[in-house]
């Protein structure tokens, strides 16, 4: 189980008797901090692994997304769509001119390099 080595530690401390302290245990409060922060770090992967794939749906969807996506996205995570969104199409009025230019229109490239 997660955080095994910390549950015991804390056991060990709220056992102890009569305001009684504990030996303190270097190897194993350093083996708890060592699983915190792996831990840390995967959970860290996992956010920004969504991230990146709430990214691409901007790209696969359009500025909208279906309810059945949304669904299973935090409100956090809704929000940060929603500022990518406008930051993006802040990006696109600023760059080509009058009309800005739309980035996510032809994104798949041609089938043969000849033009004619």
């Amino acid at each position: 189980m997660a955080g095994e080595r910390a549950v015991g530690l804390v056991r060990e401390l709220q056992g102890a008797a009569g305001g009684r302290l504990p030996p303190f245990r270097a190897e194993e409060l350093r083996q708890a901090l060592e699983e915190m922060r792996t831990l840390y770090e995967r959970n860290q992967a996992d956010v920004y692994d969504r991230l990146l794939r709430i990214r691409a749906l901007r790209w696969e969807y359009g500025s909208i997304l279906p309810n059945t996506i949304q669904f299973h996205m935090a409100a956090e995570e809704v929000e940060w769509f929603n500022r990518y969104k406008k930051s993006l199409a802040t990006y696109m009025r600023s760059v080509g001119g009058e009309e800005g230019l739309d980035l996510t229109q032809d994104i798949k490239p041609p089938k043969s390099l000849y033009i004619e």
